[in-house]
C-alpha cells in the first residue's frame, strides 16, 4: 500500500488530499465498492447530498 498527501492553502480555506492505493482482489474491490456505496447512501439520506468541489471533480477524472 502506498499513500501521498498533499496540502493546499487558499484564501478561503485549507485542503488536504490523501490518496491511498491498496492491491485487491476483483471480488475485494467489489465488496468495497458496495459497502462504500451503501455507506454513502445511508449517510446522504440523513445529512443531504455530500457536495464534490470542481477541482477535485477534476482530480478524480485525470487518474
Amino acid at each position: 500500500m502506498s499513500f501521498s498527501t498533499k496540502k493546499i492553502e487558499t484564501e478561503e480555506e485549507l485542503i488536504f488530499y490523501s490518496d491511498a492505493l491498496a492491491m485487491l482482489t476483483p471480488e475485494a474491490a467489489k465488496k468495497l465498492y458496495m459497502e462504500l456505496e451503501k455507506a454513502i447512501e445511508k449517510y446522504e439520506i440523513e445529512n443531504g447530498e455530500i457536495p464534490i468541489k470542481k477541482e477535485k471533480e477534476e482530480l478524480l477524472i485525470c487518474r
